[in-house]
C-alpha cells in the first residue's frame, strides 16, 4: 500500500508536506504561500505520486516524523517538542529523524523533483 493511501482524507496537509518540504530545502519561507497556491492546482494524482516518492525513501519512523512536523495544518512547521509530545518520543530523537530524514531526501533529488512541480504548475 502506498503512503498517501493511508491519508486520501488528508489531502491539503500532503500538499501543505511539499510546499513545506520545498521551503526548507530551499532556506526560503518567504516563498511557501507561492508555492501552496502552486501545489493547489496539482492534481491529487501527482500531488500523492510526489509524497509516494519521498515516504518511499524513508523508514517508518522517519516519515512519521516528516508527516507530523510538516503536514500539519498549523501556521508553522511543528517544534521538535511538539512532534516529541505528539508521537511520545525524545525530542533529541525526533531532531535526528527529522535531520536524517531530510538529509536523504536531499542527496536523492527530491528538491529537484518538487521544483519541478511548483515550475510546472500555471
Amino acid at each position: 500500500m502506498r503512503f498517501s493511501d493511508h491519508f486520501k482524507q488528508c489531502e491539503e496537509n500532503l500538499r501543505l508536506l511539499l510546499a513545506r518540504l520545498l521551503v526548507e530545502f530551499q532556506g526560503n519561507p518567504e516563498k511557501l504561500e507561492k508555492y501552496i497556491t502552486k501545489i493547489k492546482k496539482e492534481s491529487v494524482e501527482n500531488i500523492y505520486e510526489n509524497v509516494d516518492k519521498i515516504f518511499s525513501q524513508l523508514s517508518f519512523i522517519e516519515g512519521r516524523v516528516i508527516f507530523v512536523r510538516y503536514g500539519t495544518l498549523s501556521d508553522n512547521p511543528l517544534t521538535y517538542g511538539s512532534v516529541s509530545t505528539i508521537m511520545y518520543l525524545k525530542e533529541a530523537d525526533v531532531k535526528a529523524y527529522d535531520k536524517e530524514a531530510l538529509k536523504r531526501l536531499k542527496a536523492l533529488g527530491i528538491k529537484d523533483s518538487l521544483e519541478r512541480l511548483i515550475n510546472n504548475s500555471s
